[in-house]
């Protein structure tokens, strides 16, 4: 058995701390992340935007904030940038501690990133499997799916880089048994961390369908009873 995949299943780990902060625009959703400080998103209350719930959000180490405010109204953004600075920075400290997995990146937009080889795997939960892209800085990859109880994986396709075979049949093998394993396996606790991140992604999203659904509502009725 290789080092890596021994380190994958079975080296004991603590779960991947979610911070949840409320702030004055919302509440917001944060992960360690290996590349800035931690990230996640911000579930925006509902009034101060009619069409964009969760705008990604990046806090470096520096204190610098960055808020994904591309489908947002201009001229709300340096406002909201502001707010969730202020609320943020007693964090910091805390953040900088916060325990991780060495392979683990980040989780954004949905999608986990996880170190592996000379390049990383993109994982996104597609509710039934996983689907699997791994890439490098040679433009080299690989994509596959996980399914409960096999894969698609085919090590053939690793012709050109088998420096990285090793380590993507490793990373295979512990994302195909990590839900049959003890909570504490970095796989398992990588993969829970992903699901809460799309479960805290779908609940924010639908509470702000909710709120515009009946705020339409109530102007209907308003125009109705007129």
């Amino acid at each position: 058995m290789s080092s890596s995949l021994h380190d994958l299943r079975a080296r004991p780990y603590s779960a991947l701390p979610i911070t949840r902060i409320q702030t004055p625009v919302g509440t917001v959703y944060l992960l360690p992340d290996a590349q800035a400080l931690a990230s996640g998103f911000v579930a925006l209350t509902p009034e101060l935007s009619d069409h964009h719930a969760t705008p990604d959000l990046t806090v470096y180490p520096c204190g610098r904030l960055e808020l994904d405010g591309v489908f947002l109204v201009p001229s709300i953004v340096p406002h909201l940038e502001e707010q969730l600075r202020q609320a943020l920075l007693p964090h910091l400290a805390s953040f900088q501690v916060m325990d991780k997995p060495p392979q683990f990146l980040n989780v954004r937009s949905r999608a986990l990133r996880i170190r592996v080889g000379s390049g990383e795997v993109l994982l996104r939960d597609e509710d039934g499997y996983l689907a699997a892209h791994w890439t490098n800085d040679e433009l080299a990859e690989v994509n596959w799916a996980i399914f409960p109880g096999h894969s698609t994986f085919n090590a053939a396709r690793c012709a050109g880089i088998e420096a990285d075979r090793e380590a993507l049949i490793a990373i295979n093998s512990a994302l195909l048994t990590a839900d049959q394993t003890d909570t504490s396996v970095q796989c398992r606790v990588m993969l829970q961390a992903l699901r809460q991140h799309t479960h805290d992604l779908d609940g924010a999203i639908n509470i702000h369908r909710q709120y515009w659904a009946n705020y339409s509502l109530s102007h209907v009725r308003e125009a109705l009873s007129i």
